[in-house]
């Protein structure tokens, strides 16, 4: 019998999120290849088959960093920064913070004050 490892299985899972959110390369502008990830994690997240995301909750439950597994749910997060911030350098912004991003992809808003004065 083969045993696969959790490590290898979440490798899959990765591999698989990766070609389900990542476009293709093509002639839209980064805020809207940005946009693209944003809107297929909502399509993809919907009941009733969505239980969670196996990497985030791979990187929420082990507290060993160096885990196999630990180590594929990091690498992913890190390839996943590594496309935003090439999506925003391709709008000719320079990289700063997270704000950049959200900046450019336009999801960026004022806060809303719940508080009355």
């Amino acid at each position: 019998m083969n045993v696969i490892s959790p490590a290898a299985s979440l490798e899959r899972a990765a591999l698989t999120y990766w070609e389900a959110l990542i476009p293709r390369e093509d002639d839209r502008p980064p805020r809207a290849r940005i946009l693209h990830i944003f809107e297929r994690l909502e399509s993809l997240s919907r009941p009733p088959a969505y239980r969670s995301c196996p990497l985030v909750a791979t990187a929420v439950e082990l507290k060993d960093s160096e885990h196999p597994a630990g180590v594929v749910a990091r690498r992913f997060k890190d390839m996943l920064t590594n496309y935003f911030h090439q999506e925003v350098r391709r709008s000719g912004v320079a990289v700063t913070s997270a704000t950049t991003l959200l900046d450019v992809a336009g999801l960026r808003q004022e806060p809303v004050c719940f508080l009355r004065p």
